[in-house]
């Protein structure tokens, strides 16, 4: 009876399956998976990140753009402003009118005037309008030369086209000489003149083509009515520069 027994639990442990051998292929195929899996994830893992510095980088970049437009803006603003000012309180625009100025100046072309702690002086070419609105003669600004200041007395030689400041000649190479005339004296009574306390005498490159003080209708130009100092010709391009060098 018992070794009926034992032979019955041998015969069936014998058809028992058997446990499955890992064998050194199989652990090898098993490695393989997961080292390609990690190497998907990883994959994965830096095309996240491309695609986030990418990201990073445009809005980046994209903020550069506008901190560069917001500058420039600015700039400009700023630029403007200071233009503005400028032409405001430090420097004015002019024209010139005519041909009293010639050969100096020409009819049309575009001045830079200043008046900043300005103090008239002979030679000075200054832009003025008369403030007298019932008496003036001209309704615009008029562009004439400096010739004497307040208490400055003016010696002229019409016959000779020239004239003295305080006892010394002018050597005045810019004014239009006409040969065989005489400089115009126009309302002036003798040949001295002696300049108010306040005033200035102004008179024309162009002589014999020129209203200025040796007019009554001119006469002498206070000082306040100065608008400034012409400095540059800023028009046409071609005669750009200093008014004094010709």
């Amino acid at each position: 009876m018992d070794e009926e027994k034992i032979t019955a639990e041998e015969v069936q442990e014998d058809n028992l399956p058997e446990e499955p051998v890992e064998t050194e292929a199989d652990s090898e195929e098993v490695n393989t998976k997961t080292e390609d899996t990690d190497q998907e994830f990883n994959e994965e893992s830096v095309s996240e990140e491309v695609i986030e510095s990418d990201e990073q980088a445009a809005e980046k970049k994209e903020k550069e753009k506008r901190k560069n437009i917001f500058d420039m803006v600015e700039i400009i603003t700023m630029s403007v402003v200071v233009v503005f000012i400028l032409v405001s309180f430090v420097f004015r625009l002019a024209s010139v009118n005519g041909r009293s100025m010639y050969p100096t100046l020409k009819n049309g072309e575009i001045l830079l005037l200043s008046n900043l702690f300005y103090e008239p002086k002979t030679g000075d070419i200054i832009v003025f309008q008369q403030s007298n609105v019932e008496t003036r003669l001209f309704d615009y600004p008029l562009v004439k030369r400096v010739i004497a200041t307040e208490g400055q007395t003016i010696e002229f030689d019409f016959e000779n086209w020239k004239v003295k400041v305080d006892g010394v000649e002018l050597d005045e190479d810019y004014v239009n000489y006409i040969k065989q005339e005489s400089m115009k004296r126009l309302s002036i009574k003798g040949n001295t003149v002696v300049v108010p306390e306040g005033y200035v005498f102004v008179m024309g490159d162009n002589r014999n083509n020129s209203t200025d003080s040796r007019d009554s209708r001119v006469s002498f130009i206070r000082k306040d009515e100065i608008l400034g100092k012409a400095l540059l010709r800023l028009f046409p391009i071609s005669v750009f520069g200093s008014v004094y060098n010709n």
